[in-house]
């Protein structure tokens, strides 16, 4: 089973390869996609898909291996990665602690999906830290992004 996941998260034009995946049951697919997430001898791009199906999961038994994904040197993965912790959508101190901590990543994209992430979990605790983004993020979108998550976040406080 591990191969046939391997395969469906090769990088290819397969709309469908999500779908594929769930197919084979999150309860299969979840410690072999985190295996994959967790090797560094993935290829990034792999280790990409594997990091989204974990989001679309929304299982926090991921929580671990997404957070230690957010340690990678590609800053793509750490902005899926980001997205992922946000879609398993729960509030966690653990995971606003790191949310909060990629508001200042060296990346804008990574900046930008953790404050989305965290207008979707509504994270109170990290008013402040949006804040702050909001008003002194080198990147304009940027600062829209986290202004809106902070509206976002009082709108359902």
């Amino acid at each position: 089973m591990r191969d046939q996941i391997y395969l469906l998260l090769q990088p290819s034009d397969d709309p469908h390869w999500f779908e594929n995946l769930l197919s084979m049951g999150s309860e299969k697919i979840l410690p072999i996609l985190s295996e994959i997430v967790m090797s560094q001898e993935t290829p990034d791009p792999v280790r990409g898909r594997a990091v989204i199906a974990l989001g679309h999961l929304r299982d926090t038994r991921a929580t671990a291996v997404l957070i230690d994904a957010l340690h990678s040197d590609n800053a793509v993965l750490r902005a899926w990665t980001v997205t992922a912790l946000g879609r398993i959508n729960e509030a966690s101190p653990v995971i606003v602690e790191q949310l909060v901590e990629r508001l200042t990543d060296a990346d804008g994209y990574v900046r930008r999906s953790s404050a989305e992430a965290l207008g979707k979990l509504g994270s109170v605790g990290a008013l402040p830290d949006l804040e702050a983004m909001a008003k002194n993020d080198s990147n304009e979108v940027n600062r829209q992004i986290a202004a809106s998550a902070i509206e976002k976040i009082k709108e359902n406080a």
